[in-house]
């Protein structure tokens, strides 16, 4: 996945040699600090996946699609629910400028890299070109984040239910999640009023879609117990990058040895 995402996304782009981008620190940083990060974590497996975004999305778990290039310590603050990426613009479509929005106060003195990350509250995110990851995946970051801090009562977690009725960040139509799976997450993790439940709900066919292969009640509930210990454990990227180096060697090698071959055909013509 890093090599696609590198290739996508091109955090090296104008970068001083050996450095790559973090979009969200807004800085060039070494490579070696810099992971390939995903949204959804990759514990969740291709299957369960599938359920929670739709048909055909398990096998874009470990795409660019998913991730985004940033600098160990930004991934860390993300994957820990410190802060979320919403939409600048909610209108926009699509989506193509995003920003930074602090879920945790008490992280806002939290180092990202040269700066904290209360400064980069409301920031937008700075990209190389014109590709994004998928807002459904970002969405799903975002509620689940909301459901973690509020459960955990995070500082600055009322201000977040507030503002779901009124100023819902994702107020542009996407069918981003199974609806049941949406009501199952707010059940067995942020324990939601029906006001906050019906905030984040949204209207039906927008944020969310209904299809007719629901599940029991001991299933939702085993999914939504199967989501949080996805999260809670972490998604240890660090994992990631080492398989992604190995299989970037092996690719590399049978580039090395097919080109070997080509010029044994040469050698042999002439």
């Amino acid at each position: 996945m890093r090599r696609s995402a590198l290739h996508i996304y091109e955090p090296a782009k104008g970068a001083p040699k050996g450095k790559l981008w973090c979009p969200v620190a807004r800085d060039y940083f070494d490579e070696w600090g810099m992971v390939t990060a995903h949204i959804v974590p990759r514990a969740l497996g291709a299957g369960l996946v599938e359920y929670i975004f739709g048909a055909g999305t398990g096998s874009r778990v470990n795409t660019a699609d998913n991730c985004l290039v940033l600098h160990f310590s930004t991934e860390r603050g993300f994957d820990s629910g410190n802060f979320v990426i919403v939409p600048a613009n909610a209108a926009e479509s699509p989506i193509k400028t995003w920003k930074v929005k602090l879920a945790n106060l008490a992280a806002k003195n939290s180092d990202v890299r040269r700066r904290m990350l209360g400064d980069c509250d409301g920031e937008e995110l700075v990209f190389k070109n014109e590709n994004r990851p998928a807002a459904r995946f970002l969405y799903y970051h975002y509620v689940v984040t909301l459901l973690r801090n509020k459960r955990d009562r995070q500082p600055g977690w009322e201000r977040f239910c507030v503002d779901l009725p009124t100023g819902k960040p994702f107020a542009k139509p996407g069918r981003y999640l199974h609806q049941s799976m949406l009501i199952t997450l707010t059940k067995s993790i942020g324990d939601l009023n029906a006001e906050e439940e019906a905030g984040l709900l949204g209207t039906p066919g927008q944020e969310t879609f209904v299809d007719n292969e629901g599940l029991e009640d001991e299933e939702e509930a085993e999914i939504g117990r199967r989501v949080l210990v996805a999260h809670e454990g972490g998604d240890d990227d660090s994992d990631d990058e080492e398989e992604d180096k190995g299989e970037d060697e092996e690719e590399d090698e049978e580039e090395e040895e097919e080109e070997e071959e080509k010029e044994e055909e040469e050698e042999k013509r002439d």
